[in-house]
């Protein structure tokens, strides 16, 4: 990426932070742990004092898009054909405006009557019952949606990155949980990731999770809030740095706990 970015685009300066740092960054902590659920990967990423602590760290291809897709052969049970990218794209909004995250998924299930409809391209309107909230589940009951055991619960991702950890960060970890990303932005999302989460850690554990006011850009928003910081002018790789030691700057110079901000 270095490479693309100083030789092939001819950038001035480069610098190489975890997103889950920059998340942490947007609502002023710099130790936490950053849960993104994005559109294809799920990632928890445990950071202390502005350090990503990459033995830790969680990965699974169950997000988003899964969401989608589970959404989309749920519509096809009902009827409903969408195979086009276009059409996919409309089970995408279909999602985001009429799926939420049940806080009692077991009672609600039983006669489901919160039914809603959507609005298709074509002027066509639908119901939606169930879906609403079998979709979204899958987050925190993957075996709804792949029966191997090949995905994790969201809450158990989350209690595997900190168990990775050492002891005495677990409190910290805990405690500063940042959940980003634009699956995180579905209704109730983060009140039932902290009872699912409470609910397989110690009972003295102090559990708090936090959702940015935009999860999909809290990123972009602690890179910002970085790079304004007085400590940060002599952290950036330049082309003549590059040019000088090599890729093997990148690693050097991109420590972002030697500039991050105060908590």
């Amino acid at each position: 990426m270095a490479e693309v970015i100083l030789e092939d685009l001819s950038a001035p300066a480069i610098y190489v932070a975890y997103s889950g740092v920059l998340a942490l960054f947007a609502v002023g902590r710099v130790s936490g742990l950053a849960l993104d659920v994005g559109h294809g990967v799920t990632s928890a990423v445990a950071v202390y004092e502005g350090y990503a602590l990459p033995h830790a760290t969680q990965r699974q291809n169950l997000a988003g898009e899964a969401v989608s897709d589970f959404l989309k052969k749920s519509m096809l049970d009902r009827g409903h054909i969408f195979a086009t990218m276009s059409e996919r794209l409309t089970v995408q909004k279909m999602k985001e405006q009429s799926c939420y995250v049940s806080q009692d998924y077991e009672a609600e299930c039983k006669g489901y009557k919160n039914v809603t409809e959507f609005q298709l391209p074509d002027g066509t309107v639908i119901p939606i019952s169930q879906p609403r909230i079998r979709c979204p589940q899958l987050l925190f009951d993957p075996s709804i949606y792949q029966p191997l055991d090949e995905y994790k619960s969201l809450h158990s991702i989350i209690h595997t990155c900190v168990q990775c950890c050492d002891l005495d960060l677990h409190r910290a970890l805990l405690n500063n949980v940042v959940a980003v990303g634009g699956t995180s932005s579905f209704v109730n999302f983060r009140q039932v990731l902290q009872n699912k989460l409470k609910s397989i850690v110690p009972l003295r554990a102090q559990v708090h999770i936090t959702t940015p006011e935009d999860p999909v850009l809290c990123g972009w928003q602690g890179g910002s809030i970085l790079t304004e910081l007085s400590t940060f002018n002599t952290q950036w790789v330049t082309k003549d740095n590059y040019d000088e030691h090599g890729p093997s700057v990148v690693h050097k110079n991109c420590h972002t706990s030697t500039c991050a901000p105060n908590a």
